[in-house]
């Protein structure tokens, strides 16, 4: 690490508000390119510079139009350089800011609203009828700014997989508390910041959420990289834009690299033969093997996995980072077989980053671990096996019904995550939910995400999801598939029932339904398994067992199935050919 380095991570850690985080930011820039995206043809690049100089113009208007009596501020705006602008002016003019989805329907909005007490909201080309402030109206450039107090709040909503979402305030401290956990990660590793190097990272993941808002948009302005902006989450667009733009680290959820991995083996069966794919899946194997001996491929087949990475997310990739959900063993394997360094973590919206896996060592990114706690102190297992935390980078407080209502984790008062898991080695490990945990009537416990991580590679499916199903007195697995346009039943029937008999107890399916609508999505595109498993219990989710819906098919009487026409980044992202 170089001086420049070390004096960026040492004024991180002693950081103790949004004024102290922003002067971090802009020193850490210096020079450099804060955006990167493309308008038509046209590649554009704005610098820290001007960035600072729109926030604090930004920011004035913000003062001279937004009554300072006016606590909190909505934001709600998709990623771009305007999101950036807007999210610092405001809390720069002395105000709070609550991220709003962008995809949020005005009913949402209105209740989220009204749950912190205020009616004012800024925005851009919103379709619903509800008064705002357009954010290009807000930004222009300053030379000067009286820097007065600040704001000292960020208010994240839950992705409301339960259907139920709510605000929780994090304070400048929490956030200070998780911007430190940066200096820790580069401690083990370069990954996250290299010396002489501007990385580049793609803004995949919605800044609203607490992983993109953490992960991708504070932590890249932090080390003074670049963030580049893409006109659509399309795979294709993704792709493209990872080898266009020389992308060095991507940050995303598990459905973006399921997906990856799922297009590209189906692929390689469409284009080369199952013979070519069992190859390759020899060749991923050898790699690993490689490593984990610390040795290198020979160089011909090192070139076969550098040609096949060239097709994917390009060869400039040197940093891949999962989290928001459940990583399949398989997706680890084979992307760290492909030679990228990818690792997952974990996080809440109400505890913020609380750990990720950041080891040069392949073999522990392969078990199946989220890393070590950065406050391990603040880190347990209760006696029915959930994860509680407490500490610093926990939420403040609540905001419900128009009033703020203060939260403590510290001394006795632990925070109860609601997931299931352990630590070895001083190492998170998952299993699961605690409220999703189906207990069969054999008395297994049976976990949801491990069992779905079987079945993810099934083709002609774009989504599942593992729910337990009640008869009244036992409840039973059932695995619900969403079917893709191009579905092969006979195919698909095949390889289910032979992945369907090699089940051990602890991941038996009763049932596998096919939904005849697309299933319910979270902001943080996870399917909402609490919805689904209510809807289904209550009988008023379209479904169908899987074999009637064969039966039907064959007859010509299979209902028709409701295809989602908006974009969808669950598609499998492939290349056009891999020869592995």
């Amino acid at each position: 690490m170089d001086n420049r380095q070390q004096q960026i991570m040492q004024g991180t850690i002693a950081a103790k508000n949004f004024r102290d985080l922003f002067s971090v930011i802009l020193q850490s820039g210096q020079g450099r390119e804060i955006f990167e995206y493309y308008e038509g043809d046209q590649l554009v690049k704005i610098s820290y510079e001007e960035f600072y100089r729109k926030v604090k113009g930004s920011a004035q208007k913000i003062r001279d139009q937004i009554n300072p009596a006016e606590s909190y501020i909505a934001l709600k705006l998709p990623n771009g350089p305007e999101f950036c602008i807007m999210f610092w002016a405001i809390l720069a003019s002395g105000h709070n800011v609550i991220l709003l989805n962008y995809g949020d329907d005005l009913d949402t909005t209105i209740n989220l609203m009204a749950q912190a007490g205020t009616e004012t909201l800024i925005s851009e080309k919103l379709k619903e009828d509800i008064a705002y402030l357009p954010a290009s109206s807000l930004i222009e450039e300053a030379g000067e700014f009286a820097d007065n107090a600040w704001g000292d709040q960020v208010v994240l909503c839950t992705s409301g997989t339960t259907g139920d979402s709510r605000l929780f305030s994090h304070d400048s401290a929490s956030i200070c508390q998780m911007a430190g956990c940066l200096p820790k990660l580069a401690e083990d590793t370069d990954r996250w910041t290299r010396a002489d190097v501007v990385e580049k990272c793609i803004a995949f993941l919605p800044f609203h959420h607490v992983f993109g808002l953490m992960a991708v948009f504070l932590f890249t302005l932090l080390r003074g990289n670049t963030l580049v902006f893409i006109p659509s989450l399309a795979p294709e667009v993704v792709l493209d834009s990872c080898k266009k733009h020389q992308i060095t680290q991507v940050i995303c959820i598990p459905l973006f690299w399921n997906a990856l991995v799922k297009g590209l083996y189906r692929r390689i069966r469409q284009t080369e033969g199952e013979s070519t794919l069992k190859a390759f899946e020899k060749l991923i194997d050898s790699n690993l093997q490689a490593k984990a001996a610390g040795k290198k491929l020979p160089f011909f087949l090192a070139n076969k996995l550098k040609s096949i990475r060239k097709q994917l997310l390009g060869d400039d990739i040197y940093l891949c980072v999962s989290g928001g959900g459940y990583i399949p063993p398989r997706t680890l394997e084979v992307l760290n077989g492909l030679g990228y360094y990818f690792v997952n973590g974990y996080g809440l919206t109400e505890a913020g980053v609380i750990s990720v896996c950041n080891d040069e060592d392949v073999t522990v990114r392969l078990n199946g671990n989220v890393g070590k706690p950065f406050e391990p102190e603040g880190t347990m297992i209760s006696p029915d096996g959930e994860i509680l935390l407490r500490g610093g980078c926990l939420h403040t407080g609540v905001l419900k019904g128009g009033e703020y209502l203060p939260r403590d984790y510290t001394g006795d008062n632990w925070f109860e995550t609601g997931d299931t898991g352990r630590i070895e080695d001083g190492a998170i490990f998952i299993d699961g939910r605690l409220k999703e945990v189906i207990i069969s009537p054999s008395g297994e416990n049976i976990y949801p995400d491990t069992v779905e991580a079987i079945f993810q590679d099934l083709p002609g499916v774009q989504q599942l999801n593992v729910v337990g199903v009640s008869d009244g007195v036992n409840e039973y697995a059932n695995l619900v598939l969403e079917l893709a346009p191009d579905v092969d039943m006979a195919e698909l029937d095949q390889l289910l029932k032979a992945k369907l008999i090699k089940l051990p107890p602890s991941s038996a399916i009763s049932n596998v339904l096919v939904s005849l609508k697309p299933l319910p999505i979270s902001t943080t595109r996870k399917v909402k398994r609490q919805l689904l498993a209510k809807e289904l219990n209550e009988g008023t989710w379209p479904a169908m067992k899987l074999s009637k819906y064969i039966e039907a098919e064959a007859e010509g009487t299979a209902p028709e199935l409701e295809m989602k026409t908006t974009e969808r980044s669950s598609q499998s992202p492939a290349p056009e050919q891999v020869k592995p």
